[in-house]
């Protein structure tokens, strides 16, 4: 996303610089920044007031979060930030809370009409034939999310994810898709 930013400011002839920032001075991002900054991680109370002061040292107008992680404090801190009129993209609260917990996504993918794996709680008791997914029910960027071919894997797992979820399994290519849109929401990219 950061190579794409960099080519559309090139293409418009817009003068503008990317900042990062990250837990991880590694961080994988820091190689395609203009300016990299380490911070503390998104949970901490210090977060906000980090971002804040990096973007008032630096004149940053817009934040754009690309880790999930940081969503949901983001969120919570929107009004902090855009206090020097700032922009920070970031949906509602509600619809993060909805992007956040998987179970609070299916549901609103089932109440919506959209296609999307049978997915059940544990203690549902739902039957489904082998194999499976489970996954923790809050998590990103795939971590923690194993098929299941039998019973006792299923057993084994379910002692190990944290408040876990079950997913039927759908067979191929995994995709992937990030929609940008403008405050009125029509789709820029």
């Amino acid at each position: 996303m950061i190579k794409s930013w960099k080519k559309a400011y090139a293409d418009l002839g817009i003068n503008g610089q990317i900042f990062g920032t990250d837990i991880d001075p590694l961080a994988a991002a820091s190689n395609f920044v203009d300016s990299f900054h380490i911070v503390p991680p998104s949970k901490h109370e210090d977060f906000i007031p980090s971002i804040q002061n990096i973007c008032n040292e630096n004149e940053i107008n817009l934040v754009f979060p690309l880790n999930d992680n940081d969503l949901m404090p983001l969120s919570l801190g929107k009004s902090i930030l855009e206090q020097n009129k700032r922009i920070v993209s970031i949906s509602k609260m509600e619809s993060v809370n909805i992007t956040v917990d998987k179970w609070s996504t299916y549901n609103f993918f089932k109440n919506s009409g959209i296609k999307t794996p049978k997915t059940w709680m544990p203690n549902q008791n739902t039957k489904s034939d082998f194999p499976i997914l489970i996954k923790p029910r809050y998590g990103s960027a795939g971590k923690n999310v194993f098929k299941i071919n039998d019973q006792d894997e299923l057993e084994f797992y379910m002692q190990r994810i944290k408040d876990p979820i079950i997913q039927e399994f759908i067979n191929g290519p995994e995709v992937t898709t990030d929609v940008i849109c403008d405050f009125q929401g029509s789709i820029l990219g």
